[in-house]
Formats: C-alpha cells, sequence, structure tokens
C-alpha cells in the first residue's frame, strides 16, 4: 500500500469516528441541569411522584433541540415496595429512570393526652382506642407499652406507647395513664336488704346486700364453681335430668364474690361507662354473691340467642320444676332494668319458681318491687 493510500484510509477512519461521536453526542439529557446517561432515584411508598419528564426535571436535546415533549414511555402504578424502571425513547434513543420504593417510616400515632381506666380493670393498650396510621401497612401494626401502669392503685402513670410496622420501623409517643376509683353506684336511697341469707331474697338495682357479707355454706359442684347447699343439690338433680334428656348444658358462671363482682363491672364501666349499668351489676346487687345463681350455655360462652338452642329451650321448659328461673326474660328488660340474659338463672326453691313460671313473673314483680 502507499503511502498516498494509507493516508486516505487514515483520514477516512477519523471521518467516520468523527461522524460517530457526533452522532452520539448529539442527544443531550440532563437532570437539574445536570448531563446524566441514566438515572436512579429511592423515594418513600405513599410519597406523592410523577413520571411526567417535566415533573422529575429531566431534559433531553437532539442537536440543541428541546426533545422532551416528544419523549415516549409507559407510565405505571407502584402498589408495593421493589424497584421499577420507567424508559423514556425517541426515535433510536433511550433514556433510563430507575426509581426504588421503600418503607423506612414508622407509624403516625394519633393519642390524646391522657387514658383513664378503672381500678382493678385489666390495662390492655389496643384497648385504649389510639389512632395508627401507616404509610404502607394497613393491618400489620403493633403496638407494646414502655412502662408499668398499676390498676391495683389508684394514679397516674406515665407511658410510651411503640407502634412498629411489619418492617420494623417504630414510632414512639407519650401519655399518661389515669386509674380511678370505681363509681359508686349505691347512690343515697338504695336499700339494704335485712335477710341476705334468705333463699327467695330479692336484690337489684335498688337493693342491695350488706357490705361484705357472703354466704356461709358455699360448696363446690364441679371445677372453680360453688352454690349454696340447697341450690347445689338442685343444681345436680336438675343436670342428672337433662342428661338423661341428651341434653349437655354447659355450667360458665357460679358464685362470685364482691371483689370478683367489682372487677368485672369495673371492667364494663371501663369500656362503656354509659351502658355497663345494663350489662353487668353493680357490686352487692349481683345475684351470683348470692350464691344462688348460674349462667349457663351449649359452650363456654354466654349469647342471646341461647333461647334458640336445644339447651336454652330445655331450660326455660323445665328449669323451674327444680327451682330455677330465668332472671332477666327478653320482655321484661324495663322491669329488670338489664340486658336480656337467656343464660342466667337464679334459685328460688320449686314452690316459689312454679308461681313465677306459670304467672310469667319476675321475683320483682312477684314481689311488688
Amino acid at each position: 500500500m502507499t503511502k498516498k493510500k494509507i493516508i486516505l484510509l487514515l483520514i477516512v477512519i477519523i471521518v467516520g469516528v468523527i461522524c460517530f461521536l457526533m452522532n452520539n453526542s448529539t442527544y443531550v439529557a440532563r437532570i437539574e441541569g445536570k448531563k446524566v446517561s441514566s438515572y436512579k432515584q429511592e423515594i418513600e411508598y405513599g410519597q406523592d411522584y410523577s413520571f411526567l419528564p417535566n415533573d422529575i426535571s429531566l431534559q433531553v436535546t437532539y442537536k440543541d433541540q428541546d426533545i422532551t415533549d416528544l419523549l415516549e414511555y409507559e407510565d405505571i402504578t407502584i402498589s408495593s415496595l421493589g424497584t421499577y424502571e420507567i424508559v423514556y425513547s425517541y426515535q433510536d434513543y433511550s433514556f433510563t429512570y430507575e426509581i426504588t420504593v421503600k418503607d423506612s417510616s414508622g407509624p403516625t400515632i394519633r393519642l390524646d393526652d391522657q387514658y383513664e381506666v378503672l381500678l382493678y380493670s385489666t390495662f390492655d393498650v389496643n384497648s385504649l382506642g389510639i389512632d395508627v396510621i401507616d404509610n404502607y401497612f394497613i393491618d400489620d401494626i403493633e403496638l407494646d407499652v414502655d412502662g408499668q401502669v398499676d390498676t391495683s392503685l389508684v394514679g397516674e402513670y406515665s407511658i410510651d406507647i411503640i407502634a412498629s410496622d411489619g418492617n420494623d420501623n417504630q414510632t414512639t409517643a407519650k401519655t399518661t395513664i389515669v386509674v380511678l376509683a370505681p363509681v359508686n353506684e349505691l347512690v343515697e336511697g338504695t336499700n339494704i336488704v335485712a335477710n341476705p341469707s334468705d333463699i327467695t331474697v330479692y336484690i337489684s338495682k335498688e337493693y342491695a346486700l350488706p357490705e361484705g357479707w357472703e354466704p356461709d355454706d358455699l360448696v363446690s359442684i364441679g371445677g372453680n364453681h360453688y352454690l349454696r347447699q340447697e341450690a347445689a343439690s338442685a343444681y345436680f338433680e336438675m343436670m342428672a335430668q337433662a342428661q338423661l334428656d341428651g341434653i349437655d348444658i354447659t355450667l360458665v358462671s357460679s358464685y362470685r364474690s364482691e371483689a370478683y363482682q367489682t372487677n368485672l363491672y369495673n371492667s364494663y364501666y371501663a369500656t362503656d361507662p354509659e351502658n355497663a349499668p345494663y350489662y353487668s351489676a353493680y357490686p352487692r346487687s349481683s345475684e351470683h354473691e348470692l350464691g344462688l345463681a348460674i349462667d349457663v350455655s351449649d359452650k363456654y360462652s354466654l349469647y342471646n340467642t341461647l333461647d334458640e338452642t336445644i339447651v336454652g329451650i330445655w331450660m326455660q321448659n323445665y328449669a323451674y320444676q327444680y327451682g330455677w328461673i330465668m332472671s332477666y326474660p327478653e320482655d321484661k328488660t324495663d322491669i329488670t332494668g338489664y340486658i336480656y340474659e337467656p343464660w342466667h338463672y337464679r334459685y328460688v326453691g320449686e314452690e316459689l319458681a312454679t308461681i313465677l313460671y306459670e304467672n310469667n313473673l319476675t321475683l320483682g314483680e312477684y314481689y311488688d318491687y
């Protein structure tokens, strides 16, 4: 090859390279004024986003002419954490925008400066009604407490509420738990019964047991359940007949001490003070404290459709024959002052139970209170 041909070949190569470089340098991408060949970004889940070129500060020029508005791309919807790619293109040119969606924010806790609970109630942070919102997780939010709340002592307790989401992001907020003494429902005018040991004694919202009284003839009827001697005998007789009739009755509750009834009432009052008196008797006003009442079911829970089950039907039809009456019937709630309780039966003896059953009377109506 002659020297002239070599020089000519080199010129051709150089011109080709220059043209190639010029061709590839005619497209220029900038984000916020800086040249880029691609771009990566992280955003928090839930953060506002848009892939319009102008919204991400993307500008592309071709031979110094702005072609940003001519870029084509397929929009995407961010529905979960992860990495997404958006490709902006124009003819044979493309630009890749990579966005990583993460969750590094703890939940938002909205709570009051203080919450009130009753003495001897069970403290549960989830029952306080604290509003917790997370940017990613809807249901998988855990609440925990840093600090002690002693509901056996009246006072104020400062605690930290800790909210954790499914990615172990946490947020802490402070509040105060105020433990209050129970409201005294035995207002002036409440009658104290003089004969609490009488099998047929009537107690209600207006008639209460003497302070500190408890039956002295309690006997076990199985498990942790107790009744007074006469009621226990009648209970065993009734259960034996039910078994013969193929009825399997579950005993849910029997005798309760005043302290137990206090805790029970306070737990209702702590969550629903307006309706608590209709769900539960105030201490010294519960038939369970007499050792003459039982709650029964066809399983280990109480529900107001028990009267539709074979257990509820059998009890309504035959319990009176063994001295037991339903204390709080559905059509007498305005008289008893309590919700319908098809599970609650009170022992009054066979003679009085028969009178009440045959005349559709409650014990209060019988005594005309």
